[in-house]
């Protein structure tokens, strides 16, 4: 059960690094990893529920709510990220609404007429 614990708090951490990489076939993969090491962790804690005592469950119980925090905050500050750049796109979409009211659509470039054409 340790070998499981230590391996969740290792993909915890090399999480961290590969979502700020945007390495989404490594993001993927750590997905995958941890939750068979969180199963396979359970599975143990589970066939060792004889042989257990109080302590050692205080102590996985303490490391993981450690994980539990960790990933709250990276999940918690993700969000803010998330929220900042929605309210930038917004910002960005009011400007263009705004220049096509004041300017017209008479002004604006032609990007597309060549597709237009084809229709």
């Amino acid at each position: 059960m340790r070998r499981e614990v230590a391996e969740i708090e290792r993909l915890c951490a090399e999480y961290a690094n590969v979502i700020t990489a945007l390495d989404w076939r490594r993001i993927e993969a750590n997905i995958a990893d941890t939750r068979r090491t969180v199963h396979a962790l359970q599975n143990a804690m589970h066939d060792a529920t004889a042989v257990r005592d109080e302590a050692f469950d205080r102590a996985v119980a303490a490391r993981m709510e450690r994980v539990h925090a960790f990933r709250s905050a990276h999940l918690a500050s993700m969000q803010a990220y998330r929220d900042d750049v929605a309210a930038r796109i917004q910002t960005i979409s009011r400007w263009k609404t705004y220049a096509r009211a004041v300017v017209g659509t008479a002004a604006r470039p032609q990007r597309g007429r060549l597709f237009e054409d084809q229709r």
